[in-house]
């Protein structure tokens, strides 16, 4: 049995919970059908709880620390078993639950996925020179790959197909509470329904690992489930632009289209810096470890500006950067309860790493605009809805604070405007290294080769190939290729 997957798409704060919230009740009380709620967090679960409750007594969530939890007690058998008995015709889980759920136990229930978008991961970790020999000897016991590549495209003759192999995770691995670290990174990769290697990684032909896992979905199609994705710009997805093939969208209409529209237009955003073809503007490393000078002025700016405000604020993981305010995680959909905020702070770098573009693009045909719109632009714009915005009849303005121009005009606003604290880049400028003991010719070689090939997925492999040609020639026969070799970026990330 196949059918398409659905979808509705319509702008946060518009309605698509209520219009579910509609359905789930009317066709439980003419069909008496089950329903399986799948949202990205327990405390979205616990908000529209309350509105089922409200028609149907027996709605049932099922997470790790719900009213049936018991120390121990793993969280998936829970679920299978709640979708098996049916004694519940609501059952409430999260995101990360759903997919690892086999197809046959969801036939008789329909399927409501809320703002879960997330369907691939992929980490990329840079292997050093000094340790790469111990480093392969933890990668080559924790992973687990096939003899033969994935056939990622259609062509046969595509190079792609000879890059990637499956891999699974040992989970029988001893490794010393040193190296426990590097495990836990991986070991949520397996609860994809694919997982696949860089061939290179564990050779030391890369200096990079290499691992993407990912959720297939024709899996539902082909058992026949019928399942409803919802969130704003679904179409402006990843998950829906790699199974675009597999969707029909639901019409959904709005009773104030028009104001709906229009409602961005209160939005007014404020920024402090202008980003230049050498200077992007902000970057994680700027928040870590040590605050880049910028991030301080601009962090005691708003300390100041904001003393006597109510409003909330965001940055990354282990940011340095803090404020007095309501502290929330970047990544936030469908959560009303800082509705009453008419002011909100967004100091975080979203941005994917160079080297995911070459990587996604190899598995799913994704470009730089799809990452850019997917992890930064769609962040942010769903961080400014949790505010007075959202609150669509009023007409109040709501004020959000970024650090640069590029995260100012990613979103649409009423208003954009700079703050001028008179910020200058504090990033060097690329192009012909410096401090390297080479004839000034090579240099020059070398420089424009970099600002062409670096931070991209085969760097260390075009590098290679660009040192040999030069080693052909006997003036640089005493030259140290080490010095640049180390210029090259390896710099780890995840997304």
């Amino acid at each position: 049995m196949s059918s398409k997957l659905k979808y509705l798409s319509s702008k946060c704060g518009s309605g698509k919970g209520v219009y579910a919230t509609s359905e789930i009740k009317n066709e439980i009380e003419t069909l008496g059908n089950f329903h399986l709620v799948v949202m990205p967090t327990k405390q979205l679960i616990n908000q529209f709880k309350s509105d089922y409750k409200k028609f149907c007594d027996n709605v049932k969530v099922v997470v790790s620390s719900d009213d049936d939890f018991t120390k121990n007690q793993a969280l998936l058998p829970r679920i299978k078993k709640s979708l098996s008995e049916k004694t519940s015709h609501i059952v409430m889980i999260t995101e990360k639950m759903f997919y690892r759920i086999d197809p046959c136990l969801l036939k008789d229930w329909k399927i409501w996925i809320d703002d879960c978008n997330k369907f691939c991961s992929l980490i990329v970790r840079g292997i050093g020179s000094d340790d790469q020999e111990e480093i392969l000897s933890i990668y080559n016991k924790i992973f687990i790959t096939s003899s033969d590549y994935v056939e990622i495209s259609g062509d046969e003759n595509d190079p792609v197909n000879f890059k990637y192999k499956s891999v699974t995770i040992n989970n029988e691995i001893n490794l010393s509470d040193d190296t426990k670290g590097f495990y836990k990174v991986y070991r949520e990769m397996r609860f994809y329904h694919q997982a696949v290697l860089l061939g290179d990684s564990l050779t030391g032909k890369v200096k990079q690992l290499v691992i993407a896992g990912w959720y297939d979905l024709t899996k539902y199609v082909n058992a026949g489930i019928d399942i409803t994705y919802m969130s704003n710009d679904f179409e402006k997805s990843l998950l829906y632009k790699r199974w675009n093939h597999i969707f029909e969208k639901i019409d959904f209409k709005l009773d104030k289209q028009e104001e709906f529209n229009a409602n961005d237009s209160r939005i007014d955003v404020k920024y402090f810096f202008d980003t230049t073809k050498y200077d992007r503007g902000l970057s994680k490393k700027m928040l870590v470890d040590e605050l880049d000078s910028n991030v301080k002025v601009v962090m005691k700016f708003l300390e100041n500006e904001l003393k006597d405000i109510d409003f909330f604020w965001t940055s990354n993981d282990r940011s340095l950067f803090t404020l007095r305010g309501t502290k929330i995680t970047p990544n936030q959909r469908g959560m009303n309860n800082l509705k009453d905020k008419k002011v909100c702070v967004f100091i975080a770098a979203m941005n994917a790493h160079p080297n995911s573009e070459a990587y996604l693009s190899d598995l799913f045909d994704f470009t730089l605009e799809d990452m850019v719109q997917e992890y930064e632009t769609e962040t942010l714009y769903q961080f400014v809805y949790r505010s007075k915005i959202r609150d669509y009849s009023s007409a109040e303005r709501v004020t959000v604070y970024v650090y640069d121009s590029d995260q100012a005009y990613s979103i649409p606003s009423g208003t954009v405007e700079k703050i001028e604290l008179g910020l200058k880049s504090t990033k060097s400028i690329g192009g012909r290294p410096s401090g390297i003991n080479a004839p000034k010719e090579l240099k020059n070689r070398f420089g424009n080769w970099k600002t062409k090939n670096n931070n991209k997925a085969d760097s260390m492999i075009k590098y290679h190939k660009w040192e040999g040609k030069q080693r052909k020639n006997k003036e640089y026969k005493d030259v140290d290729f080490n010095q640049f070799k180390n210029q090259i970026s390896v710099e780890p990330i995840r997304k």
